[in-house]
C-alpha cells in the first residue's frame, strides 16, 4: 500500500457469515489524518493467518482520481481526523487458530511514546479461534468509541472506554500491550509517561483507562487488548479470539476541547447494541441529528429537537453498524456508532 505518513490509530474485526461454511467477514478499519489527498482505496497485504494474504478495498468514501478530505472515509469531530474501513471476505479450511494482521506505513509524526514515529509502521493482528462446534461460529467484539481521544493537560482525571461487546455473549477483559511495528513492539516504544503526579492505568474488567493529571502535551498511543473468553461444557473458560486496538490519546491545554469532551459526556444512547429503539439523552434542545450508514447513505436526519431526549426508531432498518452525529448550534458535534441487532 503507499501511504501517508499519518496514521493516529486502528483495528481489525472480524465476523462469522455461514452458516455451513468457515467463512468470515474481515474488516481493518485505520484512522489516518483528514488533510491527506491520498484517497488510501486499498489495504493491501493483510495476512489472513493460514498462509494467504489480499488486499482489502475501502467501503466507504470515493475512490475515483484525487480524492479531497470530504469523500475520504467517516470524519471524526474537530475535522482532523479520519475512519477508513476496508472489507474482505475469506473463507478458512477449518476450525483453527488464525492470526489476522497487517503492516500499515506510517504513524503520525509526534507521538510522545514512539521516537520517530512518523518514520514507523503500524502493526496490527487479532486472534481469531474457530470452534469445532456451534458450525464454527465467532465474533469479534465490536467497539461503540473510536479508538481516538483527548484530555486536558494538568487538570484532573479523564476516562476512556472503548465501549466493546461481543455479539456471541462471550467474556471480556482488557490489559494494555505495547504497540508494534512489523509485528515486534516499536523501537523505543513505552508506555505513556503519567509525569509526577499523573496515573495510566486500566481497568482489567471493564476496559475502562484513567489518566490522572496529565503531564505532557502531544499524542501517546497504546494498544489495548480485548481478549474474549468462552466457557466449555466442564465450565472453564478459554481463550476464543482477541483485538489488538492501536489508541491514541491527545493531551493538550483545553478550551474548546473541554467544552468538547463535556458535550460528549453529556450524550448517552442505550441500549447499545439496540434492536428496534435506542433512547437518546441530550444535554441541551435545538440540537440536530444525523443517522448514516457504513457507506455514508442518510438514514435518519433531525434537527432543532426540542426535548432533552428523543427516541431514535431502527425497527424496520438492517443488522449492521450505525454512525449518529449529534451537533449543538455552537457547531459542537459528537459521532456515536450503533450496532443494530
Amino acid at each position: 500500500m503507499k501511504a501517508p505518513a499519518a496514521i493516529h490509530a486502528g483495528n481489525i474485526t472480524y465476523s462469522w457469515i455461514g452458516p455451513g461454511a468457515y467463512t468470515y467477514q474481515i474488516k481493518c478499519t485505520i484512522y489516518s489524518t483528514n488533510t491527506l489527498t491520498d484517497n488510501l482505496c486499498t489495504l493491501n497485504m493483510i495476512t489472513f493467518g493460514n498462509g494467504t494474504s489480499g488486499g482489502f478495498p475501502r467501503i466507504n468514501g470515493s475512490c475515483t482520481g484525487p480524492c479531497s478530505p470530504a469523500c475520504e472515509g467517516v470524519i471524526l469531530p474537530g475535522g482532523t481526523i479520519k475512519q477508513n474501513e476496508y472489507v474482505a471476505t475469506h473463507t478458512y479450511p477449518g476450525p483453527g487458530t488464525y492470526i489476522i494482521s497487517v503492516d500499515v506505513a506510517n504513524r503520525n509524526a509526534g507521538i510522545n511514546n514512539i521516537p520517530n514515529s512518523v518514520q514507523q509502521i503500524m502493526h496490527m493482528s487479532s486472534l481469531l479461534v474457530i470452534p469445532m462446534f456451534d458450525t464454527g461460529k465467532n465474533n469479534s467484539p465490536l467497539f461503540g468509541n473510536h479508538p481516538i481521544s483527548s484530555g486536558c493537560f494538568n487538570n484532573g482525571c479523564f476516562t476512556y472506554n472503548p465501549s466493546a461487546t461481543d455479539m456471541d455473549g462471550d467474556s471480556l477483559s482488557y490489559e494494555l500491550a505495547m504497540c508494534k511495528g512489523y509485528s515486534v513492539t516499536a523501537p523505543g516504544y513505552s508506555y505513556p509517561n503519567p509525569g509526577a503526579g499523573g496515573t495510566f492505568s486500566i481497568d482489567p474488567g471493564t476496559g475502562t483507562i484513567n489518566w490522572c493529571n496529565p503531564q505532557y502535551n502531544g499524542d501517546d498511543n497504546v494498544v489495548i487488548l480485548i481478549k474474549e473468553w468462552r466457557k466449555n461444557d466442564d465450565g472453564d473458560y478459554y481463550l476464543i479470539g482477541y483485538v489488538e486496538r492501536d489508541t491514541q490519546f491527545t493531551i493538550s491545554t483545553c478550551t474548546g476541547l473541554k467544552e468538547q469532551d463535556d458535550f460528549e459526556k453529556q450524550i448517552t444512547v442505550s441500549p447499545n447494541p439496540v434492536q428496534d429503539y435506542a433512547l437518546l439523552t441530550l444535554p441541551s434542545e435545538n440540537l440536530s441529528i444525523l443517522l448514516t450508514d457504513v457507506y455514508g447513505k442518510i438514514i435518519v436526519s433531525e434537527n432543532n429537537l426540542t426535548s432533552l431526549s428523543y427516541r431514535l426508531n431502527l425497527e424496520n432498518i438492517n443488522h449492521g453498524i450505525y454512525f449518529l452525529k449529534i451537533t449543538d448550534l455552537n457547531n459542537l458535534s459528537v459521532i456515536k456508532k450503533l450496532i443494530k441487532h
